[in-house]
């Protein structure tokens, strides 16, 4: 029970503060902006969804190779997976990011954007998209030091994440008077502040260790499951968007942010 504790609780405390993102951009935005700003966060945000359920989704299956390896105490292996797991998520966030970035017009049209809240979001996710890399990163890396033991390292990161987001999000938005850009600048900073911790625990572990090409399917296999699980709740949002912008236009769409 004392083990179980010690994994428990701060990779509860982690999973919380993952949650906080989408949040702290809304109080700042619906502030400042008002309920344009706030549709336009929610009207956006299956994108950064998609970027992050894929992260997450390859860190956990990543890390259940990982668990496995290490309980057959196959070291080196596990290490190779580790590598091989961070490289495969940098080259699909750069994939993902430069796809959406030149198709974020009719992407944001698509997703039911209005006339007025489109530009808010066309801004927002364009900044998110340039730093893709991060936002697939500061949640991948993560379920490794997880299943890697470093628990405390991973409450960290998200911490730390959430809390330089916070603080930029005040910075750009209310002294520098930006606007979604503000928003976006400060989660993506967010989480290359996340990355740089994650990457310190593993850096002195992972110099030297080859990358495993062979094991891309069985990782891309795993993440399938927990990419739905993740992403399966925007898919909702997606169809509440859509039908209140069509009620209610951006008011009711900003009502939904909160309550979402």
């Amino acid at each position: 029970m004392k083990t179980f504790r010690k994994y428990l609780i701060p990779s509860l405390i982690a999973s919380v503060l993952m949650s906080m993102y989408v949040i702290v951009d809304g109080i700042f935005v619906g502030q400042k902006v008002g309920d344009v700003g706030l549709a336009a966060i929610n009207i956006s945000w299956p994108v950064t969804a998609f970027l992050q359920a894929i992260g997450m989704a390859l860190g956990l299956s990543g890390g259940i190779y990982i668990s496995t390896l290490v309980g057959q105490n196959k070291m080196e292996q596990a290490k190779k997976i580790k590598l091989t797991t961070i490289l495969f998520i940098i080259a699909l966030g750069i994939v993902f990011g430069l796809l959406f970035f030149f198709c974020s017009e009719p992407l944001i049209r698509l997703l039911g954007a209005s006339e007025d809240s489109f530009s808010y979001a066309l801004e927002y996710i364009k900044i998110i998209l340039i730093g893709s890399v991060f936002q697939m990163l500061g949640v991948g890396l993560l379920p490794l030091l997880k299943n890697s033991g470093k628990v405390k390292s991973a409450m960290t990161a998200s911490l730390v994440s959430v809390g330089v987001n916070l603080l930029l999000d005040y910075v750009f938005i209310y002294l520098c008077g930006m606007s979604l850009d503000g928003a976006a600048l400060g989660s993506v900073l967010a989480q290359v502040a996340s990355c740089i911790i994650c990457v310190l625990a593993y850096f002195k572990e992972l110099k030297g260790v080859s990358f495993q090409p062979l094991i891309l399917k069985e990782l891309f296999t795993g993440a399938i499951a927990p990419f739905i699980l993740n992403y399966s709740y925007s898919i909702i949002i997606i169809i509440t968007n859509i039908v209140c912008m069509h009620f209610g236009q951006d008011e009711a769409v900003a009502a939904y942010t909160l309550l979402s």
